[in-house]
Formats: C-alpha cells, structure tokens, sequence
C-alpha cells in the first residue's frame, strides 16, 4: 500500500491528510526503509531509496539541517526532524546509501535548538521553549547520530524526571505514547539503571492496561496526550513499537552497530 501511494519524487502522502506532508513522509518512509532493510524485497529497497532520497534532497531545509511539514520549510522543528534522523540511520546501517551531509546537517540542527547552558536540553524550533518531551526526542535523535552515552546521561535523566516513568493514571490520563515511545529508545541505548526503571514501568503499565477479551482484544484505548489523533489504531501502533524497542536496534554505542551494506536485526 505504501509503493501504490508513493509519488514520483519519492514522497509518502495521500493527498487530504492532516498535520502536512512532513509528518506522513517521515512516519511512512521510516516504516518502508525498516520493511526493505529487514526484508529485501527488491521492489521495497527501490521504493525505499527512493523515499530516503525525496528525505535527504527535498524535504530536507539545506541551511538548518532539518525537516518541518513542508519540504524546504524556512523553520526546521525537532518533533518533525526526529522521525527523519531514525529514517537516516536505519539507511546507515543497512542497504541504503545516506549522503553524510544529511547527517551532518542533522546533527548542526540539534546544535541549533539545544539549551547552550543547559546540555541536551532541546527547544521545538529553536532552543527556547525547551520541554521534557522534546529533549527525550533530542536525546534520542542524537544516540541515533553518533553521541556516545556518557555524555547525554545528564539530559536523559533531566527528560525522564520531568516527563516521569511510564504510568497509566486514572482513566489513562497520565498516557503520553508519543513521549513512551522516544523515551523508550532513548532509556534502550543508554542502558543502565536509566533503562531498567524505565523498562519495568513501561512493561508493566502496557501489559496490565492492554485490552483483553472482545473485539478490541490486544488493542490499547484512545486515551491520554494526542490519543484524539492517534485513534485506536495508532495508539496500539506506538505501544507495540515501545514493546519492540528491545528487537528493532542494537544499542549503537557498544560496538555492535552493523557495517554499512548488512541489513538491521529484524
């Protein structure tokens, strides 16, 4: 279904959809490059490169380094961005050929809305308004492009103390998938106490809420931050994603990253 809706130009986007092309590329492309990079179907590493190509030479705003809702936007945002820099470096570690300037242009643009007197501390367009959810995705965004552990131990622990540990709530009103899901890959690839606090909480805040019985059997409700876009469907989508946090990556800083041309472990 993502080949038949891909553009010529390589996009992802069905036309009439909300929230701009930039988050739809990102989240689609993403999903594609995993499909190709796990399963080589030849006609998925095509329509893969060909999405991480519209990512890298179109979407991409060439003087901030980063994505926004349209291609070439004249602000970059780092909600956005972060979706772009997984697809980058699951390109990185597979089949795909990544120019180094997206990378490096990625990173410049994290430089750009980090808190200067506060490390790994992030901003949303710049390095004002700085929050916890965005700083986990900052955090993430930049195990991802190469920082090693140790420095970024600081900036995750300040994230997760504000955002807190994965809970439930009454009625689900502490849910926040969105913030679970980069705030899982991020407490992944530091490991560590980080990790396991994180990991505890989260197992058991999913499995014990996951419906059980009935038609929505498996499923996760609609409940909690930004639950009103992600429906059923995409809220039971990023808690399965949280889930597999444990198979879809090594963790990049202890040496067990793959070389360039072997795929990721599926």
């Amino acid at each position: 279904w993502l080949r038949s809706i891909q553009r010529d130009d390589g996009c992802l986007f069905k036309e009439g959809e909300t929230h701009g092309i930039g988050y739809h590329h990102g989240i689609a492309g993403l999903a594609l490059i995993e499909a190709a990079a796990t399963g080589r179907v030849k006609e998925t590493v095509a329509a893969a490169q060909k999405a991480l190509d519209y990512s890298v030479n179109i979407h991409r705003n060439k003087e901030t380094g980063g994505w926004r809702y349209s291609a070439n936007s004249t602000t970059s945002d780092l909600v956005v961005s972060s979706w772009y820099i997984q697809q980058l470096k699951v390109a990185k570690i597979s089949v795909f050929k990544v120019p180094a300037e997206s990378m490096e242009g990625a990173i410049r643009f994290l430089d750009f809305v980090e808190e200067k007197a506060n490390p790994h501390h992030y901003g949303y367009t710049d390095n004002t308004s700085v929050g916890y959810r965005r700083s986990i995705m900052g955090c993430c965004s930049r195990y991802f492009l190469g920082s090693k552990k140790d420095g970024l131990e600081a900036g995750l622990a300040w994230a997760i103390a504000q955002g807190g540990l994965p809970t439930w709530g009454a009625y689900g009103g502490s849910v926040d998938l969105y913030y679970w899901y980069y705030g899982s890959l991020a407490a992944f690839q530091q490991g560590g106490e980080a990790w396991k606090k994180w990991n505890e909480a989260l197992v058991q805040t999913l499995t014990e809420n996951q419906r059980k019985g009935g038609d929505e059997n498996g499923s996760f409700d609609p409940v909690g931050a930004y639950a009103e876009y992600l429906g059923r469907a995409g809220q039971t989508a990023l808690a399965a994603l949280c889930l597999e946090v444990y198979y879809r990556y090594p963790r990049f800083d202890r040496g067990d990253e793959p070389k360039a041309g072997e795929a990721m472990n599926p």
